[in-house]
């Protein structure tokens, strides 16, 4: 069989296999595993079956260049709190730039920055102007936060938005600026509307509702091909029954623009320190054709590898297992 080394090589863009591919044959192989040979230094996995051959998983091509083909053309949008923002921001960082991690101040850590101005404009720079930013926070007024991120690349024709979604305050967006940052002719003049951190309720008009009260007028101009939809760490971001009303609108939006009702993903809570139970309603979306994306049952493992002895600094040891990680 070929070495692990061959097997490892970056992968030519006539190699690629489709993802569902690589999935089939990785389970086929690990279902068969007796022992498991793993050389993190090399990045080398190879795999011995019981009946003692040697299987090696196949190599993902993990670049900017290959996530941006999968997303080329379409819209993806995001909604919810901190959280999501800082998975958005993770993103559209590696689409620009092939990696995951910023230089300091970190792109995924407000608590890096002097204020929020600095926050919204050093991280809405890093994106190259691809980003026209809906922001606006000076004071810890929940009521008088602005943050919808708008991201269009036109070299490689990627879309993505982030809403923000302050759990029971709902969003809050500049109707003005939504219209112009969705479309390709008038992006810039979103940008020139207002600088990051200057968007503020002076700006009119703006609305102010909860995620399943968003306009069809405005749906209009946001036409997500995927909505992904968490509700952060707030211990009340709605009913039930307003949670079903949300998955009602996403599948209504959805539908309206010829997709499907899977297209629609809510996205559980990664595991987090503190032990605060946050409510989920990954139960309501699995009787449904949503889709649920088990961020805790991906996340617990790894809390639980880093979880510190009590009355251990918690950072110092996270820290210590990320490093050794990397």
């Amino acid at each position: 069989s070929q070495s692990v080394k061959e097997k490892i090589r970056p992968l030519m863009a006539d190699e690629i296999t489709p993802a569902n591919e690589y999935v089939k044959r990785d389970v086929s192989c690990m279902r068969n595993v007796g022992s498991t040979s793993l050389e993190l230094k090399d990045l080398k996995i190879s795999l011995q079956t019981t009946e003692g051959e040697i299987c090696e998983l196949e190599r993902y091509d993990t670049s900017a260049k290959f996530a941006a083909s999968v997303l080329e053309g379409k819209h993806l949008m995001m909604m919810g709190d901190s959280l999501t923002r800082y998975q958005y921001l993770n993103l559209v960082y590696f689409l620009e730039n092939n990696n995951y991690t910023s230089p300091y101040p970190s792109q995924v850590n407000e608590k890096h920055f002097t204020g929020w101005d600095n926050f919204y404009g050093i991280t809405n720079q890093r994106l190259h102007g691809h980003e026209a930013c809906d922001c606006y926070r000076l004071t810890t007024s929940k009521k008088n936060i602005f943050e919808n991120r708008y991201y269009f690349n036109p070299e490689t024709n990627v879309r993505i938005t982030f809403i923000q979604w302050l759990g029971p305050d709902g969003v809050r967006y500049h109707n003005d600026y939504m219209r112009l940052a969705k479309s390709a002719d008038t992006f810039g003049s979103a940008q020139n509307m207002c600088i990051p951190s200057n968007c503020s309720k002076q700006i009119e008009p703006f609305t102010e509702v909860m995620p399943f009260s968003i306009s069809d007028k405005d749906l209009k101009l946001l036409r997500p091909d995927f909505i992904v939809a968490n509700c952060g760490f707030w211990k009340i971001c709605g009913s039930e029954a307003e949670i079903k009303g949300l998955a009602r609108w996403a599948f209504r939006v959805l539908h309206k623009f010829g997709f499907k009702q899977r297209n629609f993903i809510w996205k559980q809570n990664t595991v987090n320190f503190d032990e605060r139970v946050y409510p989920d309603f990954s139960n309501l979306f699995n009787t449904t054709n949503a889709r649920v994306l088990p961020s805790q049952n991906i996340t617990k493992p790894f809390y639980d590898l880093v979880m510190p002895p009590e009355g251990k600094n918690a950072t110092l040891q996270v820290n210590e297992v990320y490093n050794d990680v990397l």
